[in-house]
This record gives C-alpha cells, sequence and structure tokens, in this order.
C-alpha cells in the first residue's frame, strides 16, 4: 500500500491539528453582574475647575431603586435642574453646605421622585474648591467624592 506525497502531507497536517487541539486551552467564560450604580460626569469636556455657565453642567442618573438611600452633600455649592432630568447645573455658593436628597411623590398611583436641595450649614472647604460626596445613607459610606477648583 502506498500513499502519495499529497495524502502523506495531509495526514501529517491533521495530526499537528490534533495534537495541538489537545494543549490547547479554553478560554474562561467571565460572567458580569450588573449593579445597580449611579452615573455622574461632566457635560462635554471633562475637566477639574468650573466656572460660572462654563463646565458647571453635570449629567445624575439615579435608578428609582437607589434614590431613597442616596444623599449627595456638595460644599460650596449645590445643583440646579438644568434642562432636563438627568441635566443639573452646579451653581457656586462660597461658604455654604447643601444637601440633596430624592423625595417620592405620593400623590399617584406611579411613584415619581425629585431631587431637594437643603442647606446643610457652612462648609470650612476653601473658597477656590467644590466638593461632592455621595453617600449611601442606609450605612453612612462614601460611594464617590469629586474636588473640583472653582474659576471666577
Amino acid at each position: 500500500m502506498s500513499f502519495g506525497k499529497n495524502t502523506c502531507l495531509l495526514i501529517f497536517i491533521l495530526l499537528i491539528l490534533h495534537v495541538s487541539s489537545a494543549f490547547s486551552q479554553n478560554p474562561d467564560l467571565i460572567h458580569l453582574k450588573r449593579e445597580k450604580t449611579f452615573l455622574f460626569f461632566q457635560k462635554g469636556i471633562k475637566s477639574d475647575s468650573i466656572a460660572k455657565n462654563s463646565r458647571d453642567v453635570f449629567y445624575l442618573i439615579v435608578p428609582d431603586s437607589m434614590k431613597e438611600s442616596l444623599s449627595i452633600v456638595i460644599d460650596n455649592g449645590r445643583l440646579r435642574p438644568a434642562a432636563n432630568d438627568s441635566l443639573q447645573q452646579l451653581e457656586y455658593l462660597q461658604g455654604l453646605k447643601y444637601e440633596h436628597l430624592y423625595q417620592k411623590s405620593r400623590d399617584q398611583q406611579v411613584a415619581t421622585f425629585r431631587l431637594l436641595s437643603l442647606i446643610n450649614g457652612t462648609s470650612e472647604l476653601a473658597a477656590n474648591k467644590i466638593r461632592i460626596r455621595f453617600f449611601n445613607k442606609k450605612d453612612n459610606q462614601v460611594m464617590l467624592e469629586n474636588i473640583f477648583f472653582y474659576k471666577k
């Protein structure tokens, strides 16, 4: 029984492929769990400084499941609603500290939330800085903290 050169070459290639697959690694599967989280970031070009009517608009997107347990504390400023419910404008207020909480309306069949802004004392932070902290009210842990420089 004689094999031609092409047949021998084909058998050799199949043998190499079979042996190499025995030593190859199977990729690990990574399972991702979607966590309940919020988004907070500057609209437009990101910067560590804020000036009036310049880089002072932020996206704030919070799922309804987190709204009752979220507290936003801002030194030297407060958030005000902008064009839509996910845009907030940061207003510089030197020396004041504001706390923002979501209030659930009970007037309708479907619960809706609105962001309340309440004064919470005076700020001990330097006048040229704005600190924004997000707290989980259930365990009083800081979830996110950002410090911006205010330019007049």
